[in-house]
């Protein structure tokens, strides 16, 4: 999964994230990589660090990291992206970007606090991927999910956040190529990840294989 840190829509950090699990914390560099079956450690870059030429935008920026606690946490299991805040400082989170519209604001989706909330469902973009393949759905299933610390993004625009994280799921974004080439046979590789989109090998089975091994590690 690739991992973009924004402050204020500049990407100050970006992450590949290879593991099943992980842990977004303030106040500490990324450590040494462990044990497969740890979580990664993402950090979020201080703004002192980043010498912001904003003293308020760093000043506020500094405040939400220093309330995210034990950070936030996101797992992979049951086919299922799930993220779970486990500090003060509220989370929010949308799938594709939050329509622009005059009208009011859809109401904010919050993460419950040391509660695990289901933000992906592969199985969903799966169908509608095929869907979209099949030409039976006008417009592509979004796989892009946004994380917005401290403010809401409902009805805001998303370089006007202090902190946001963009996730896209590497496997999701390889499917989407394949499907959009319309080739009979798509043979995709990315960081020694190699895909075949066919019709003798469905993208639910393409998925469901990349999954099981993510979360069963040899």
């Amino acid at each position: 999964m690739d991992v973009t840190i924004l402050y204020k829509g500049r990407p100050v950090r970006q992450v590949v994230v290879a593991r099943s699990r992980c842990l977004f914390v303030a106040g500490s560099p990324d450590p040494v990589p462990g044990a497969s079956q740890d979580p990664q450690l993402v950090a979020f870059p201080s703004p002192a660090a980043l010498k912001l030429a904003d003293r308020k935008q760093a000043r506020y920026t500094e405040q939400l990291l220093q309330h995210m606690g034990p950070g936030l946490r996101l797992e992979l299991w049951s086919q299922r992206l799930w993220a779970t805040r486990m500090g003060k400082c509220k989370v929010y989170w949308e799938l594709g970007s939050p329509p622009a519209s005059s009208g009011p604001p859809p109401p904010p989706r919050l993460l419950p606090r040391n509660e695990a909330t289901a933000i992906f469902d592969f199985s969903v973009f799966c169908q509608e991927l095929a869907e979209y393949r099949e030409q039976r759905r006008r417009t592509s299933p979004d796989y892009t999910i946004y994380l917005g610390f401290g403010q809401t993004l409902s009805g805001r625009p998303m370089d006007k956040n202090l902190i946001l994280v963009k996730l896209v799921p590497r496997i999701c974004q390889l499917c989407h190529e394949a499907v959009q080439r319309q080739e009979g046979v798509s043979s995709l590789d990315s960081g020694g990840l190699s895909l075949q989109v066919s019709n003798s090998l469905g993208l639910y089975e393409v998925l469901e294989n990349f999954l099981m091994e993510m979360e069963y590690p040899a």
